[in-house]
């Protein structure tokens, strides 16, 4: 099933007027990694170093940016981006920066 809260109110009502049916969100199959419980693959802890594993250290976001095309009046709307890699992330660019700024408790 289509999540609509994916999609700007403008990019629903003109599918809506139109009569057109909504897009459908495809994704390819690849390795799911998580609990063996719920049919995944068994997560390993990944031993981290300055330039290993190589992923780490990649500079932009982890997918696409998400955009809706139609014609006329929605037009081309951005609607949202994937998350940034790890490189971006204060955790790794100050480790011990990041674990001083945590709450207590």
């Amino acid at each position: 099933m289509f999540d609509q809260g994916c999609l700007p109110a403008p990019v629903l009502a003109f599918f809506a007027q139109t009569g057109l049916p909504l897009p459908r969100d495809h994704v390819a199959k690849g390795t799911a990694a998580g609990p063996a419980a719920f049919g995944a693959e068994l997560t390993h802890v990944t031993p981290v170093a300055e330039t290993e594993p190589h992923w780490i250290g990649f500079p932009g976001a982890w997918g696409e940016l998400e955009y809706v095309h139609a014609p006329g009046p929605v037009g081309t709307p951005f609607i949202g981006q994937s998350p940034p890699g790890p490189a971006l992330h204060g955790v790794w660019i100050d480790p011990l920066g990041t674990l001083a700024s945590w709450p207590a408790g």
